[in-house]
């Protein structure tokens, strides 16, 4: 059986880059077999494009001592996502003398930290607000991220800096990322993202928050002809009610 199993690798490495898991097993009689694992899931090449998508296959290399006893060395490689992080990866060697007996001193375990620049959504997806009943809106500014200490969080509405206006707007900054707008208005009206950044990058929010308010319309009455007639003329007048603004801009009545 082995006499001795050995793990190396990467404790700690950024999102997109390669990370290498090296198992070396010495003096085994039989070869040993490697076996990998992520967690309690067993990795082999057939599965390994699940796992890893931009994976290379597992190598693995046997060669043989002078005292007859062989020596296993056996590669994991793939890019590191952040779904890998904290995740604890598992060499297992084993060969027919071992065979379904688990014996702890022949598996090694390592511990994988990924950094990665934060993941951002915002809640609620849509809001409506009626500006004839002002009230507040809340919207959510949730991330993770590795490391999870954000350096700046700031809003955006449509697609521009929001400005933070005193009284106007509560939070929306690195200390309090939920934003509060007060009293909300026809001009707060539009779509809301929320962007982070840490120590490995910015990241805008994978969705927007889009805020509606409705508000009563505005019409002007357009005459045609323009200037005062009198009725024994016999002209016709055509009176044409043009809504300029309002929200929703279909009118009822």
């Amino acid at each position: 059986k082995p006499l001795y199993i050995n793990l190396t690798h990467q404790e700690q490495v950024v999102a997109g880059n390669d990370v290498q898991f090296v198992c070396d097993v010495f003096g085994a009689n039989p070869p040993a077999d490697v076996k990998w694992f992520k967690g309690n899931n067993l990795i082999t090449n057939e599965t390994l494009i699940q796992t890893f998508p931009e994976a290379m296959p597992i190598i693995t290399k046997v060669t043989e001592n002078p005292d007859g006893t062989f020596n296993t060395k056996s590669e994991l490689q793939f890019k590191a996502t952040r779904f890998d992080d904290n995740a604890q990866f598992q060499c297992y060697a084993e060969n027919s003398v071992t065979r379904n007996q688990f014996d702890p001193s022949f598996n090694r375990q390592g511990q994988l930290q990924v950094k990665y620049p934060p993941v951002v959504t915002v809640a609620p997806a849509n809001i409506t607000r009626n500006e004839t009943t002002p009230k507040d809106v809340i919207i959510q500014c949730e991330f993770v991220g590795n490391p999870l200490e954000m350096i700046t969080v700031y809003w955006m509405k449509d697609g521009k800096n929001l400005t933070l206006i005193p009284n106007k707007h509560i939070g929306g900054t690195k200390a309090s990322p939920l934003l509060t707008i007060k009293n909300v208005t026809r001009h707060d009206m539009g779509d809301y993202t929320c962007v982070c950044m840490n120590a490995v990058g910015v990241s805008v929010s994978e969705n927007s928050a889009y805020l509606n308010v409705n508000y009563p319309p505005t019409v002007e009455v357009i005459m045609d002809p323009p200037h005062p007639v009198k009725s024994v003329n016999g002209i016709n007048v055509t009176a044409v009610c043009n809504v300029v603004s309002g929200n929703p801009p279909t009118l009822t009545k």
